[in-house]
């Protein structure tokens, strides 16, 4: 059909001439084509790289952890006796699911990192609050601080001297003859307790040792004697020299 021919009143070579030139142009606007789908192709690609993933159940189980740890820590300084005791409590369920989880890892930029360390950042913000003026805030420290030592035992290696020495310290603070204050006897049981727990689970320095057994033998025959008796029996089960101190 003539009315359909592109090349209508062309002859000869010059015929010829057009019919590659045309054929010629088709062939490049079709390599344009497919160089733009693979173009978009890559962009949408890489888009799919660096926005959010779709994670596992494990992997949000992780993150949660992460998160809750780390929401929890800059609240244990706070003002108020009661949040700052809630987040402990809050850390202490993290604390709690790390272990649980064999201390996990969770992704990061450059692959997976493990949970263990969240433990050490957890650490030092509890330890000053064994400083901190209210009673109920030094004392859940304290089992919160004993807690992370117990659930992170083969990773908290070096912790336990010094947690064991500020509870020396607490429980040198309070003199003898307030032992039976009915307020000083919770401090000072929860002081006993945790120091057994520490005494107990860990090999500490002979030096350490005979100073913590000293400070808990000071509270035999108060009112807290029987939880001075039973830190006693957990120092000479791991190190059973000690009774002749």
């Amino acid at each position: 059909d003539d009315e359909d021919d592109p090349f209508k009143g062309l002859q000869g070579e010059e015929r010829l001439a057009a019919i590659q030139r045309y054929f010629a142009e088709q062939a490049r606007k079709r390599q344009e084509a497919q160089e733009q789908e693979q173009r978009e192709q890559e962009e949408r690609e890489r888009e799919a790289a660096s926005g959010p993933k779709l994670l596992t159940e494990d992997q949000r189980r992780v993150a949660m952890m992460v998160s809750v740890l780390e929401t929890a820590v800059p609240y244990l300084s706070g003002q108020s006796t009661s949040v700052c005791v809630q987040a402990m409590s809050v850390l202490e369920h993290g604390i709690e699911a790390v272990a649980a989880n064999g201390g996990a890892e969770r992704e990061d930029g450059e692959g997976q990192v493990p949970l263990w360390p969240l433990l050490h950042a957890c650490w030092a913000p509890l330890l000053r609050r064994l400083h901190d003026p209210r009673d109920a805030v030094v004392l859940r420290a304290a089992q919160l601080l004993v807690e992370v030592l117990c659930r992170g035992k083969t990773f908290m290696v070096t912790e336990p001297p010094q947690l064991l020495g500020e509870l020396v310290a607490l429980l040198r603070a309070v003199p003898r003859h307030e032992a039976s204050h009915t307020h000083q006897q919770k401090r000072l049981r929860t002081l006993l307790a945790c120091t057994a727990r520490v005494a107990a689970g860990w090999e500490l320095e002979r030096s350490l040792r005979r100073d913590a057994f000293c400070a808990c033998a000071d509270l035999l025959g108060t009112a807290v004697g029987g939880e001075a008796e039973r830190a006693l029996v957990a120092f000479a089960q791991q190190d059973a020299p000690c009774v002749w101190w």
